[in-house]
């Protein structure tokens, strides 16, 4: 499945510049996005790099004019020993996994997204991105001022005509879990999978994630594409998606 990584990497490329403030291109072998919004700054390794120092040391500058946190996220097969010892030497720690995954969508049944219990309305949020943001705060544990900034990035690339969708599972009128789509011809893109706390393990995300494949599908979408947590593994594959590769993440010890 590596010749679907360029398109993984075109999708993705494509929803972080929507929403981001700024963004930096490093040496045509990394990306950096800068949202404005804590925690949701980064620096993706898309090419196994030739002068990663070079790389990390100009995506520290673009993020300090703003005194920005960010994170580095490096595919697991370029973390060679040398590499190791220079993230070491930079200061910077590993704080967590992720893993890209795709799923074919004409292997995808469409007929999963039709059914819901009648307490339960999805609904596409676009022009109320207050209830689209709200579950995503408390499903993540950030703190209640990256609400409006992250809902501001997302109102930034709906004005710049980016395709994305927000689509929000509502029960009895309450917001309880949300998503984004992104859609570039044949690609889609799903991110900010999120539903609150006390709602989940009850099925919500899948039922929510299921609905919105059903919509890519039907707006001609051939591959659908997302990073995933550790923790969301499970979800994902229950869904039909396969990895395509590991990342490994990075933080900056202050």
């Amino acid at each position: 499945m590596t010749e679907l990584i360029p398109l993984y990497r075109h999708i993705e490329d494509y929803f972080f510049k929507g929403i981001s403030l700024k963004t930096l291109d490093l040496r045509g072998q990394a990306h950096a996005y800068m949202t404005g919004a804590p925690h949701i700054n980064f620096i993706y390794i898309t090419k196994k790099p030739t002068a990663l120092e070079n790389i990390l040391a100009q995506g520290a500058s673009f993020f300090d004019q703003t005194n920005l946190s960010f994170e580095v996220i490096i595919p697991q097969d370029f973390c060679t020993p040398p590499t190791m010892t220079l993230l070491n030497k930079m200061r910077y720690t590993q704080t967590d996994q992720a893993v890209a995954m795709m799923l074919n969508i004409k292997d995808f049944d469409d007929e999963h997204g039709s059914h819901f219990h009648e307490e339960i309305t999805v609904k596409v949020q676009d022009e109320h991105l207050d209830a689209w943001v709200s579950p995503l705060i408390d499903a993540f544990g950030c703190p209640v001022e990256t609400g409006p900034i992250y809902k501001a990035a997302h109102e930034r690339a709906l004005k710049k005509r980016v395709h994305l969708y927000h689509f929000t599972l509502f029960q009895q009128e309450r917001p309880v879990a949300s998503i984004t789509l992104s859609l570039w011809g044949e690609l889609a893109r799903l991110d900010d999978v999120g539903t609150l706390p006390a709602f989940q393990g009850k099925g919500y995300a899948t039922l929510l994630i299921q609905h919105v494949l059903s919509k890519a599908k039907q707006r001609g979408a051939r591959y659908c594409f997302l990073e995933s947590s550790a923790s969301g593994l499970r979800l994902y594959k229950k869904v039909g998606f396969t990895p395509l590769f590991n990342n490994n993440v990075y933080a900056k010890n202050t």
